[in-house]
């Protein structure tokens, strides 16, 4: 993948947006055929040398205004999503009119270091620290793109 340069815009999440000029590093989805969720990331690198990391939960659910889900994730009345597949607990009708479709989840954050970004995208299991396929699909890409996040991803510190 060859780096895209320019000014971005991110959404962090709570209507916060991180704003600079740099590349896209990487990028990777989880997003399979038939998929109801998955997570997509980005990594870029900004002119001054951070590293802005995002992550974004998509979904074509859609739900009753009275299903558990609409009120626990604060979903609001919109349209049905393209490709939009029905709540297995509420069983909405696309025909009903009234659907509350889950929206986009956003995150981001930004890193000084390589190593930083890393360390964000472990997760911890019952057998210790790991990294998702999409996340490892993400550094990897980044990887051709940045030598330094090559270099980090490639030696693990263990103190």
């Amino acid at each position: 993948m060859s780096v895209e340069r320019g000014s971005f815009v991110i959404p962090a999440g709570n209507s916060r947006n991180y704003r600079f000029d740099g590349v896209l590093l990487g990028s990777s989805s989880s997003r399979r055929p038939g998929g109801q969720r998955w997570i997509e990331f980005a990594l870029y690198r900004s002119t001054g040398g951070a590293y802005i990391l995002s992550r974004v939960g998509q979904s074509v659910l859609f739900h009753r205004p009275d299903c558990d889900v609409v009120g626990r994730n604060d979903l609001r009345i919109g349209a049905v999503p393209p490709g939009g597949v029905p709540c297995e607990l509420c069983l909405p009708a696309i025909d009903d009119g009234v659907v509350c479709p889950e929206a986009p989840r956003y995150w981001a954050a930004m890193f000084e270091t390589p190593a930083a970004v890393l360390h964000a995208l472990e997760r911890n299991g019952e057998s210790g620290r790991y990294v998702t396929n999409v996340a490892a699909k993400l550094v990897e890409a980044a990887s051709s793109n940045d030598q330094a996040i090559a270099d980090a991803w490639m030696s693990v510190k263990i103190d």
